[in-house]
């Protein structure tokens, strides 16, 4: 079993887990790859996940986690209980397709901070008949090219990369957005590093259906000098049980497996006029789509559509520092 650790995503979700793959480290020599890693497991208040079940791969495979697992301890009337959590994730990566889902069923749920802890603070585990104070399904998948542009290009081209993202997150419990206190959560991120820019993000956050066009900042282009993209996609859908009410059942999913695509790529010249003439390559030998001319909304905008009524609150573009 493995431990990995997450990254904070609001104060209150200390002892929880988020979408952790969105921090993403710039390799030189890598020119290309995809990576996928699929993960279930327990979490406790240090951060970190302890792995049931998980499984990589660096080619386009399915990669598939899951678990069917019964915890027994004390609730918080100090009744003995056996919860029973089932939890699934997939991930698949190609260049310019990645594919993520993750789901998670909790029958019966028990928190009592007395109970020995099933883990410990770094994520090891700690005693086979203890209780975790949550659970977590995580799904990532990832891919790095390094393009070369060409054609007709002139002096303050500028490159910005367009992407589609769908998929639907669902919550049957107390939800994270809609309660500071709630005990369940789904959603999924994007995060995509130009060069050694830093990394542009994307979250979807709250229940309900997403179909989002969303384009990065602009970042310069030459003829002489590759351009390395990285890209991770990550769903995660997991329970705080110390949030959940005793002999509660719940349930979560986010599931974003019909695909996020890179849809095209545009230049810019340094007035910001669209344009045409140029072509662009890969490590890969991927046929990135250069969309010439066409207009595409502005950097740092999203089209959206919430079929379940959803704010748009959901969805929130953040550049890390």
């Amino acid at each position: 079993m493995q431990s990995v650790q997450r990254s904070p995503r609001k104060m209150w979700l200390t002892g929880s887990v988020i979408l952790a793959g969105l921090l993403i480290s710039h390799v030189a020599s890598a020119q290309f790859s995809t990576s996928s890693n699929s993960i279930v497991g327990t979490t406790n208040t240090s951060g970190y996940v302890y792995s049931l079940d998980q499984n990589n791969a660096s080619d386009n495979s399915l990669v598939t986690a899951s678990t069917s697992h019964n915890f027994t301890g004390l609730d918080g009337l100090n009744n003995r209980r056996t919860l029973n959590f089932s939890g699934s994730a997939t991930s698949q990566s190609d260049y310019g397709s990645l594919h993520s889902s993750t789901s998670a069923t909790v029958t019966n749920s028990y928190y009592n901070a007395d109970n020995p802890s099933y883990s410990n603070p770094d994520g090891t585990l700690n005693n086979p008949d203890g209780s975790p104070a949550g659970l977590a399904t995580l799904g990532f998948s990832g891919f790095t090219d390094t393009l070369q542009y060409g054609g007709i290009l002139q002096s303050g081209y500028k490159a910005r990369y367009i992407f589609h993202v769908d998929g639907t997150n669902t919550v049957v419990g107390n939800n994270f957005e809609d309660d500071p206190n709630g005990g369940t959560f789904a959603g999924a991120g994007l995060g995509v590093q130009i060069a050694m820019d830093p990394t542009e993000t994307f979250f979807a956050w709250n229940p309900g259906f997403f179909a989002a066009d969303w384009v990065t900042q602009d970042h310069p282009v030459n003829g002489v000098t590759p351009q390395q993209i990285d890209v991770q996609f990550s769903t995660n859908s997991f329970f705080n049980l110390y949030n959940l009410v005793d002999g509660q059942n719940a349930s979560v999913s986010s599931d974003f497996s019909s695909t996020l695509t890179l849809t095209g790529i545009e230049l810019v010249d340094a007035n910001g006029n669209l344009a045409s003439g140029w072509t662009v390559t890969s490590a890969s030998g991927t046929q990135y789509r250069a969309l010439q001319g066409v207009a595409v909304p502005e950097p740092g905008t999203f089209a959206l559509l919430l079929v379940s009524g959803v704010a748009g609150a959901g969805l929130l573009r953040r550049r890390r520092k």
